[in-house]
């Protein structure tokens, strides 16, 4: 999970951050996140907590001090750097889920992202747009697709969601496990190490699928597609 270090200025944001941590709960699924206990990502970890779910925090010492550092996770790594910090929660999750955030979240959900397209992990990124926070930066990353910077596959790979409802947790559940390692175009031990990340970590989780598309079927609606441009994208 990749969330805010501060609350927003809508309701709607906490909202959103408690539902989650409730759908989270209910399906079974643990969480992973920034260790924070501010803002947006303090929210979800507490409603995970609240309902016996399990969270694991990965922090810098500095942000520990700086982010106040959540008391009560299930377990909290602690580490020197970001690079450390964004390295070991992708390689602890299977699924990325970003909800509202600033410069520090936009990041960490490009770079998941990235890291897709580059082939160092296989995994299904979403993003949470409550209430059209995420619009701009979606339609941003379509014109950037437009004009030849970001590939078509790297968007199969990149999910907008308006509502909680609408995420079907347990369909991100088989999602996920059907996620593969995929190299695309780069060295895959070489990738890894570049990015510290261990190379046993690359080992497959599952059939390999084209694209986010063609593994969820219908799970997920595609944030201004119809399902026939979907299709025809592909």
């Amino acid at each position: 999970i990749f969330a805010g270090s501060s609350l927003g200025a809508k309701q709607a944001y906490k909202n959103l951050a408690i539902s989650l941590g409730q759908e989270l709960v209910k399906n079974n699924f643990s969480m992973v996140y920034g260790g924070g206990g501010v803002g947006l990502m303090n929210e979800i970890a507490n409603e995970v907590l609240k309902y016996d779910g399990k969270v694991t925090g990965v922090i810098t010492e500095r942000l520990k001090d700086v982010e106040a550092g959540h008391k009560n996770l299930t377990k909290l790594y602690v580490v020197k750097t970001m690079h450390e910090r964004k390295a070991k929660m992708a390689q602890l999750s299977d699924a990325i889920i970003s909800l509202p955030g600033g410069v520090g979240t936009w990041e960490e959900f490009y770079e998941a992202l990235a890291w897709n397209q580059l082939g160092i992990h296989s995994k299904p990124i979403i993003l949470l747009n409550v209430e059209g926070y995420y619009d701009e930066l979606y339609s941003f990353s379509l014109k950037a697709s437009k004009e030849g910077f970001i590939p078509q596959s790297t968007l199969d790979d990149f999910f907008l969601i308006n509502k909680v409802e609408q995420l079907n947790i347990p369909e991100l559940q088989k999602v996920a496990k059907q996620y593969a390692y995929k190299p695309r175009g780069v060295t895959p031990a070489d990738a890894l190490i570049e990015f510290g990340l261990n190379v046993a970590s690359a080992e497959p989780r599952g059939s390999i699928f084209a694209t986010a598309a063609d593994a969820a079927k219908e799970p997920f609606q595609r944030y201004s597609k119809s399902k026939a441009e979907s299709e025809a994208a592909r």
